[in-house]
């Protein structure tokens, strides 16, 4: 139930993300912000950081629902510092997909696209690759989220909780950097 709360809030907090830069860029929002603050970078960074702190508190809020309701069923099968530590993963991983789908939502401008290249990926093609390779998979976004919240598997070997933040945290970063470079260099009018 943990690895379910923790793979709805990574989409969930990806979804917002998009839906909030590229709202912003279609409803000509950027265009109002870059008339108060002319600084493309300082308008995108805030921005980011915004979809960044959103999937943190959607992350934290899984975690915690899914815990009070395991709790309240009887059914906490993990000792306490397993569901610290998968809760904190959770809230990472949110957090690093939030910061993920902002970036996609200002490279691909339009929301309703965002949203369905994001719920394809997540929900299609990750899946796929993964009866493919699943030792390509656990490269992917999907994968290393995974890791980072400690999906365990009897059947599949997934990279320690460390080294999915580090995977899932360089596609944030160069979502983000990509962003960047588009936003700074694109026409708003």
């Amino acid at each position: 139930m943990l690895e379910g709360a923790a793979t709805i809030a990574a989409v969930t907090a990806m979804l917002l993300g998009a839906l909030q830069t590229a709202g912003d860029l279609n409803n000509g929002m950027s265009r109002a912000l870059l008339l108060v603050e002319p600084r493309r970078l300082r308008v995108l960074g805030t921005q980011l950081l915004i979809s960044l702190s959103l999937g943190a508190g959607v992350g934290t809020a899984a975690a915690l629902l899914a815990d009070t309701s395991q709790a309240v069923l009887g059914r906490l099968d993990l000792p306490a510092a397993s569901i610290v530590t998968v809760g904190l993963g959770t809230t990472a991983a949110a957090a690093l997909c939030g910061l993920l789908g902002a970036a996609a939502g200002v490279l691909l401008r339009n929301a309703a696209l965002a949203a369905c290249v994001i719920v394809l990926w997540s929900y299609a093609a990750e899946p796929f690759i993964s009866t493919l390779s699943y030792s390509l998979y656990t490269y992917l976004p999907g994968g290393a989220r995974e890791s980072l919240v400690r999906h365990v598997s009897a059947h599949h070997h997934l990279p320690p909780p460390l080294a999915g933040g580090l995977i899932l945290a360089g596609y944030a970063i160069a979502a983000a950097l990509a962003a960047a470079l588009t936003f700074t260099r694109r026409d708003l009018t």
